[in-house]
């Protein structure tokens, strides 16, 4: 009885190990230049229009629900390609009135993954990070933009546009 409870936990530690050995591992991005994450947009149905900054990084021009926003590249190694390990989505407002601290105080103390300020005109500024160092896959990628453009309705809400 024992030999026969031994050789079927071997035949299913073996069959699940030869499934787990079977199953796609998705690419790891660690690193990301312009051109693959304005592919990945196109691929999502954004638009992706890439340029340079005055460093030579780049910046993508994009839209969510008819706001233009920018997704612009930080710690870049322009020796390989332009490829950047974080990346920041950034949308400015322009407010006749500007806005008060108190909203975007709001914003912030009850929102996770955005970050909102206010530039010298006391306009609003809403950003949010996505780090590749360490690795992360295609599909946070999508994850992340999907937050985006949630925190982007939203924080129009927030501030009446």
């Amino acid at each position: 009885m024992r030999l026969l409870l031994f050789c079927a936990l071997i035949f299913w530690s073996v069959s699940g190990a030869a499934s787990l050995a079977q199953q796609p591992t998705a690419p790891v991005y660690t690193e990301v230049s312009g051109e693959q994450l304005a592919t990945i947009l196109t691929d999502e149905g954004y638009r992706a229009k890439v340029s340079e900054d005055d460093y030579g990084d780049p910046v993508i021009e994009s839209s969510v629900g008819g706001t233009s926003f920018r997704i612009i590249f930080y710690n870049c190694d322009l020796g390989s390609e332009g490829f950047c390990e974080d990346v920041m989505f950034r949308v400015a407002y322009s407010l006749p009135s500007g806005i008060d601290l108190e909203t975007i105080n709001a914003w912030n103390e009850d929102k996770r993954f955005s970050r909102a300020w206010r530039d010298d005109e006391d306009d609003p500024i809403l950003e949010q990070d996505l780090d590749f160092a360490g690795g992360i896959t295609r599909e946070r990628v999508v994850t992340s933009l999907s937050v985006w453009e949630s925190s982007v309705g939203l924080f129009e809400d927030h501030i009446d546009w």
